[in-house]
Order: C-alpha cells, then structure tokens, then sequence
C-alpha cells in the first residue's frame, strides 16, 4: 500500500512538472518509464509509455538515456525496425549535452550490443 502511495505522489509530481514545462525531457522520460513499468492496476500504459518516450527524444534528441529507454521498449514490444533507427542514432550522433565522455562510450557500446542482438531485416 505504501508503494502505491509512493507511486501516485511520483505521478503527481511529474505531471505537475509537465505542467510547468511541457517540454522537459527528464519528466516526458520519467513519465515514459513509470507508465511503462507500472502494472495497469497501478497506472500503467504501455501505449502512453511510448509517446511520451518518443515525446522526450524529440524534445531533447541527443538525450542518450530516454533514447536508450525507448530502444528497449520497442524491442520489448519486437519492433525492431524503430529500434534499430534509435540505436543507430546513439552509435553515430554524438551528444552535444554535458555527457561525459565515458558515459557516452558506454550508451554507445551498449547500443552496438543491442543492435548485434536484433534479429536482420528481411
């Protein structure tokens, strides 16, 4: 029961913080992943899930982490032609936001993983 409290004072907090800014990619993003985690009975909703990932990286497109995130939704979901399309713009476009170097190697040897992982287009 506290989780669900949890939950619901997070989800309040992100859709305030949309509210605000529309545009913020960490709060499209945090709201992306919590409807995408969530069980229905919780909030969940895969389909919002989606926009609001593809929300954030259109927002912010060099926002390597909500990129990731929707990569591995879409391969969650077997779409692996979007997913190849996200992966691919990790490996090749470089970040322009305060990324460290390390942490942008590592989004992008990730990202060659998983794109090795995908099963070849026909």
């Amino acid at each position: 029961m506290a989780s669900a409290l949890t939950v619901n004072t997070l989800k309040t907090h992100v859709r305030r913080a949309l509210e605000l800014n529309p545009h913020h990619a960490p709060a499209l993003h945090m709201m992306g992943m919590m409807l995408e985690e969530l069980p229905w009975f919780l909030g969940g909703d895969p389909d919002m899930a989606i926009t609001y990932l593809i929300q954030a990286t259109e927002v912010q497109p060099d926002y390597m982490r909500a990129r990731r995130d929707l990569t591995k939704t879409y391969i969650k979901r077997q779409n692996h032609r979007a997913a190849r399309k996200e992966l691919r713009h990790i490996i090749d476009e470089p970040s322009r936001s305060p990324v460290s170097e390390s942490k942008q190697h590592h989004y992008q040897q990730e990202a060659q993983i998983l794109l090795d992982g995908l099963p070849s287009l026909h």
